[in-house]
């Protein structure tokens, strides 16, 4: 427990420790149920001067009196008050967000995704990205950039169907008093709009609406297409098919899906994107059909959030809804009307995967089927007082080989990394009250391992087997499967593993575009580890 003071002498104890990110802590607040306290590290600041620059930005957010609540559900997780101990800032209160669940448990599909929804369709993801879009459109209103859009900080609330933005205190804003601004300056670099790609230090970047434009169609096309990346495409040769770097891609404009590039595919896995509805494939058009050499004169084409709420909105609508077509063959594909066929089973006959192994049986969870009209009755209103303000508003992946060949057990990761020792990102957290982690806390060794970076103080306390399982529990996530047979049957003891892929059309085809720079940096981190520790 520790007592701090908010600016006008308020007390709060802080009690309980509910997470931890690369920026701080974030507790529960004694005789608060509705508010938490995020408290920084003592590295967050390199001087004095940048804690007092922080303090001047939370002060300019909360004069801003943002209605973080609308429609009864919090959307942001908006500063509160500033805590002081011994005279000096040191964090700030905020609201309590109760969800653990993060955008890409929505996009990435799997046992995760339908542990959340049993009855899980394509109208969710349509529903979820017209939320994001609102948000954003939202945000942008009250002339706030949000800038990082790295999915640990989108947050969704599964009751309500909508989207939560929960680290607020690095959004790019203006003292509405002093006019004083203070900039963005972290990003995840494949979320980076490409004028940004370039930049080096996010400290001296210029993040606009038109950067959060980029970065927003980025998830939308995410929840719409399968978790496919507009950018990862793969370069097909007679040999082989490997991917492109990220950063490169997003730099000349190498989206398939919009344009032909030359020498470069969709991944086969990858669904039509025909199937999307002409409108909202030329929303993704006008952000993503670029080069190198038309990038900066195309920033003003790209479609804005008020844009994609406009196109969204008829597609998001409770059934029945004549803009959605259900297969005949399965109940759970949904799909917009003008598609001859199901394009959720031409994909599977396009691309056959191997059968996965039964997965327990989520539990039955009653699902409010009018989850989503309310809030979306009521956002109708709210929208039309957002366009008001709507017309208002006026790194390579490096060459440097990093492969290596775990020969321990013939479990094999071969990528290039990010480098990204300037970028601090902090990992949200959720209320843990009404939810029970025990499972997934013993489940899994290293349970952030997707979210966070891990240290070498992370795999102290560990024996080399369990850091070797630790390693391969990244792929297994993602439904890999494994030729040592110790290894497989460890992940078959998990309640949470399907075994899904073989290991060769997994490395091939799945791994580059699954894996986030999180589980690739720990991934190259723990085989380092490994090499290291066994020399």
């Amino acid at each position: 427990m520790a007592i701090y003071y908010g600016q006008y002498g308020t007390k709060y104890v802080t009690v309980k420790q509910l997470g931890a990110g690369g920026e701080g802590t974030v507790y529960t607040v004694e005789g608060y149920k509705e508010i938490v306290a995020k408290i920084y590290k003592t590295t967050k600041f390199k001087d004095s001067n940048e804690r007092a620059v922080m303090e001047r930005k939370l002060k300019a957010m909360i004069a801003m009196k943002l209605p973080y609540v609308v429609d009864g559900v919090a959307r942001v997780a908006w500063p509160q008050d500033i805590l002081y101990e011994n005279g000096m800032m040191v964090g700030f209160t905020m609201p309590k967000i109760h969800t653990k669940y993060k955008i890409y448990d929505i996009y990435r599909g799997g046992q995760q995704r339908d542990k959340i929804y049993p009855d899980y369709n394509w109208k969710y993801s349509v529903q979820y990205a017209f939320h994001l879009a609102w948000l954003v459109n939202y945000l942008h209103s009250y002339n706030i950039i949000i800038g990082d859009f790295n999915q640990n900080n989108i947050a969704v609330n599964v009751e309500a169907g909508t989207i939560v933005i929960i680290d607020c205190d690095s959004f790019d804003i203006v003292d509405p008093v002093t006019k004083e601004h203070f900039p963005c300056t972290v990003g995840l670099p494949e979320m980076l709009a490409p004028e940004l790609q370039t930049v080096g230090d996010l400290r001296k970047a210029n993040f606009t609406k038109s950067t959060d434009y980029f970065s927003l169609a980025i998830h939308i096309f995410r929840l719409l297409m399968d978790n496919a990346d507009p950018f990862g495409a793969v370069i097909k040769t007679a040999e082989s098919v490997s991917s492109i770097p990220e950063n490169r891609a997003i730099c000349n404009g190498e989206c398939v899906y919009v344009r032909d590039v030359p020498g470069r595919a969709r991944p086969e896995w990858a669904v039509d994107p025909k199937m999307l509805p002409q409108e909202i494939l030329y929303l993704f058009k006008k952000t993503f059909d670029y080069t190198a050499l038309t990038a900066m004169k195309k920033i003003p084409e790209r479609t804005s959030a008020y844009e994609w709420c406009v196109a969204l909105l008829p597609y998001a609508k409770p059934e029945p809804n004549p803009k959605l077509k259900r297969c005949p063959k399965n109940r759970r594909h949904v799909y917009p009307a003008h598609n001859s066929e199901c394009p959720w089973c031409a994909k599977h006959k396009q691309t056959p995967r191997p059968k996965p192994i039964p997965g327990p049986s989520p539990t039955p969870k009653t699902t409010n089927r009018w989850w989503v009209i309310i809030p979306i009755l009521g956002i109708i209103a709210v929208l039309a007082i957002a366009y008001k303000y709507y017309v208002y508003d006026g790194g390579s992946w490096g060459g440097t080989d990093t492969s290596y060949d775990n020969t321990q057990e013939d479990e094999t990761y071969n990528d290039s990394y990010y480098d990204s020792e300037d970028e601090t990102y902090d990992d949200s957290y959720y209320d843990s009250e009404d939810e029970t982690d025990e499972e997934d806390s013993d489940d899994y060794i290293l349970t952030d391992s997707d979210t966070s970076y891990i240290t070498e103080e992370d795999l102290e306390s560990l024996t080399d087997r369990e850091v070797q399982l630790a390693r391969n529990e990244i792929f297994a996530r993602h439904g890999r499967k494994f030729d040592t047979e110790w290894i497989q049957d460890y992940f078959d003891g998990k309640d949470w593993y399907v075994a899904e892929y073989e290991p060769e059309y997994f490395d091939e085809y799945i791994l580059d575009s699954e894996f986030n720079n999180y589980e690739k940096e720990n991934v190259k981190f723990m085989a380092d580890y490994e090499n290291t520790n066994s020399n």
